[in-house]
């Protein structure tokens, strides 16, 4: 029997996509179930000794929360698509071969994030704002990096992507994810994450570090995690694909 390199292997071969979809669930529910144990008796605190020092660690664990967990339904999201587009582009291509094994570098980026995201968590419950901040840059820094791997990941499916996938109306329901292949969406949803936490840490060292400013940014990162998801990650990104296809010619039959 011929040996096949790890390179030769297909994605099913190598890592099954239900492993890694089980292992991005079963880590991340208990890194959100931990500290949101402690929710209510930091609700409880607040109640008893309400203050702008006191709602600010409060706010701070909950926008980490609510990061965490958005993030966490948007992967599993992710996941499954990727899933179903990669059978469509090896069902084109008849090629198995295509689409990359998941790579020890793969697996070690998941599990980077995994160690940035527990950070995040770990900083805003210990209150502490500062390395809170500057877990959440690495974090679009390295959003920014998995973006650049995922195009390089299908570069060599590119011309498959364009065409037929992203050009043929039969096959709208893999535009969503050859928008990220295809289009720079997603480098400026990082860049542009990356560049509001910047600016968060350059005024909290630079500017003003005091309570009453914290607790006003701490209010806007909670805000903003919400509306980057709900707006920038979703609404935006479905209308900005609206925009591409209308500027694109489409087959329709």
């Amino acid at each position: 029997m011929s040996k096949k390199s790890r390179h030769q292997m297909s994605r099913e071969e190598s890592v099954e996509h239900y492993q890694l979809t089980t292992m991005v669930n079963v880590v991340f529910g208990v890194m959100v179930g931990m500290p949101l144990l402690d929710v209510p008796k930091k609700i409880i605190h607040l109640i008893n000794n309400f203050s702008l020092t006191s709602a600010t660690p409060i706010l701070l664990l909950c926008s980490a929360l609510s990061f965490c967990i958005l993030y966490w339904f948007g992967e599993h999201e992710y996941m499954a698509q990727q899933k179903k587009f990669d059978n469509k582009i090896i069902e084109i291509t008849k090629d198995k071969n295509i689409i990359p094994p998941v790579s020890i570098a793969y697996l070690g980026g998941i599990i980077l994030l995994i160690i940035i995201f527990a950070s995040i968590l770990i900083f805003a419950k210990e209150n502490n704002y500062r390395l809170f901040l500057i877990a959440n840059i690495s974090f679009w820094i390295a959003d920014f990096v998995a973006n650049v791997t995922t195009k390089r990941t299908y570069r060599k499916a590119k011309s498959v992507i364009k065409k037929p996938i992203w050009t043929d109306k039969e096959n709208e329901d893999y535009w969503w994810l050859s928008g990220y292949i295809i289009t720079n969406y997603f480098y400026f949803y990082s860049l542009g994450n990356l560049f509001i936490f910047i600016m968060f840490l350059f005024v909290d060292i630079f500017i003003i570090a005091s309570p009453q400013y914290r607790f006003l940014f701490t209010c806007l990162i909670l805000i903003i995690t919400f509306l980057r998801d709900i707006l920038w990650r979703s609404k935006y990104y479905d209308s900005w694909i609206e925009y591409k296809h209308k500027n694109a010619p489409v087959k329709t039959s």
